[in-house]
Order: structure tokens, then C-alpha cells, then sequence
């Protein structure tokens, strides 16, 4: 088990995050597949299991299966793969690029399926090397694997900085973390296969994405604070009977226009993500000042509105 140590404190990590991520959205009563980091945690988890498991039995190729390790190893770069994939996915997702095109889609998947085809075309030609500390495995699957690793990661960091602007700008520096750090790790992993630290990329970057994007604690705390806006908005609605649903449709004006402007690339110093959201958020109380404004004003408003359609 010495040769395996890394991997299972980094499988418990992700378990723990898994297991808490689960719970507190049970416990919030919020919806679990919002975005799908469930999915990216869980195939997190199988990526670090078969990391673990393939550690264990390159060091015992006298004792293990010629199959088995052969299997283990596949999956393991399949894993791999796939982490990274859904990685540069999840940035496509959280600053609002979605291809549409049959050129655009083609480009973003067609790297990863290839390497699928490549991994699983030449895993027979698998080699295993006895290095100083720790046996390992090479060939052209494994150079094909941590090649699109790169790639994609390199991807990821291409897409954050030219969309810097759809991103909050307090989870900015937690996402440039992960990000490097993973871009870092696989690198040193590629040139240095000894070393085995693919496990720690894994973990930082699900670690990461949670502290970022998906701690339910400050979704929840997000949703108290839009309900308590909406309340103070539904109590000058509710004062005056003639606005209907205003508010709601002001808000969600305000956020297609600036939306749009934004896309269009109007104003881009202006129109980040930070302040369509504080727009977005304020648009309800627009007319906040009407709480204060006396009854009967409404009343002969509506009456006087009444009279004009009878006439």
C-alpha cells in the first residue's frame, strides 16, 4: 500500500466533498443537478480509484493479472480523460459559451473522442517501466492521454481569460488556482511519469469548482438574499393592484437587454457578470419609493384608469 498512499487521502478528500455536497443539498431541499458537478465528482472519484488501483499493481506485475492490470490501466486513461473534458466543459457552462454550430461542437469534442479511439486502439501495446521509486506505465496510449490533457487544459485557460468578464470577479482567483495547478501537475506528470501526482490535479480541481461554484451553504445564502429583495418589491406591488406581475417582467427585461448588450460586446468594461447580477438584483426595487406614498393616490389612480375605459 506505500505505493498507493497519495491516491487514498486524495479519494477521501473527494468522497468527503461528494458525501457533503450531497447532504447539504437534501438538507437546503435544492435542486441536485443544477449543473452536473455531481457527475464530474463521481467520475472524480472512479478516476482516483482506478489511480489508486493501477499504482497498487504496476508494482506487482509478478502477481497481478496481465488483464486485469491492463484493464485497470485503460480505465484509469479513460478517467483521466474525461475529468479534464468535463473540466473544460464546466468553463464552457459557467461563462456562457455554448456552441452552436456544427463547427464549433466538432471542435470541442472531436479532440476528445479521437483520443478515446487512440487510447483504446494501442492499450495492448502498454509498457511498464521500473523506476527508481515506483514502477510505471508508458506508450502511446499514455502519451496520447496526458497530450489531450494539456490540450484541453490549455483550453480552459484560453477560455477563462477571454471570458474573464463572465465571471464573478471574487471567484476569479480561486478558479486561476485550479486551473494552474492542473495545467502545472499534468505537465510535470508528463515529463516526470515517476512521480504518480495525477491524483492531486484531480482533487485540487474538484476542490476548487466546490469552493467556487457549488458550496450549497452559499447557493442557499445567495437565494435568502433575492427573496428578501422580491419581498420588499412584492410589497409595493401588493399596494398597488394595477402593476400585476411589473416587477418580475422589469427584472427579466433587465437581464435579457443587458445580456444581449453584453454579447454584442457593447461596453465591455461595464458589463460584467458582477454588474449584470447587482442590475439584475436591483431592478425589482425600482420603485421601492412607493411604500411610502399614501393609499388613496393608488385608489384614485385606479379609479381614474377605470373611468377612462368606460368613456
Amino acid at each position: 500500500m506505500e505505493h498507493c498512499k497519495l491516491q487514498i487521502g486524495c479519494l477521501v478528500v473527494v468522497l468527503y466533498i461528494l458525501i457533503s455536497y450531497t447532504r447539504q443539498y437534501k438538507s437546503y431541499k435544492m435542486n441536485l443537478h443544477e449543473t452536473f458537478f455531481d457527475e464530474l465528482s463521481i467520475l472524480g472519484l472512479l478516476c482516483l480509484s482506478f489511480d489508486c488501483a493501477t499504482a497498487y499493481t504496476v508494482n506487482r506485475l509478478d502477481s497481478v493479472n496481465p488483464l486485469l492490470n491492463l484493464f485497470l490501466h485503460l480505465m484509469f486513461l479513460l478517467c483521466i480523460d474525461s475529468v479534464v473534458f468535463g473540466l473544460f466543459l464546466y468553463m464552457l457552462n459557467i461563462t456562457d459559451v455554448h456552441p452552436r454550430r456544427r463547427i464549433a461542437k466538432l471542435a470541442v469534442y472531436f479532440p476528445y473522442i479521437a483520443n478515446i479511439i487512440v487510447v483504446v486502439a494501442n492499450i495492448g501495446t502498454l509498457n511498464y517501466i521500473y523506476g527508481e521509486h515506483t514502477n510505471y506505465s508508458m506508450g502511446i496510449s499514455v502519451y496520447t492521454c496526458f497530450s489531450m490533457v494539456i490540450v484541453y487544459t490549455l483550453m480552459t485557460v484560453i477560455v477563462f481569460f477571454t471570458r474573464i468578464r463572465h465571471i464573478e470577479s471574487h471567484k476569479r482567483r480561486c478558479i486561476i488556482i485550479y486551473v494552474l495547478v492542473s495545467l502545472t501537475g499534468m505537465t510535470i506528470q508528463f515529463f516526470n511519469p515517476e512521480y504518480l501526482i495525477t491524483s492531486i490535479v484531480v482533487t485540487v480541481m474538484i476542490l476548487g469548482i466546490y469552493l467556487s461554484y457549488e458550496d450549497p451553504a452559499l447557493k442557499e445564502l445567495s437565494e435568502y438574499y433575492s427573496e428578501t429583495v422580491m419581498s420588499f418589491a412584492n410589497l409595493v406591488e401588493n399596494r398597488d393592484s394595477s402593476t400585476g406581475g411589473h416587477i418580475k417582467r422589469t427584472t427579466k427585461y433587465v437581464r435579457l437587454i443587458a445580456q444581449n448588450l453584453q454579447n454584442r460586446g457593447y461596453h465591455k468594461d461595464i458589463l460584467t457578470k458582477d454588474y449584470i447580477s447587482n442590475v439584475e438584483k436591483a431592478a425589482p426595487l425600482h420603485d421601492i419609493g412607493k411604500i411610502s406614498v399614501r393609499m388613496p393616490f393608488f385608489k384614485n389612480r385606479e379609479n381614474s384608469r377605470t373611468k377612462n375605459l368606460l368613456l
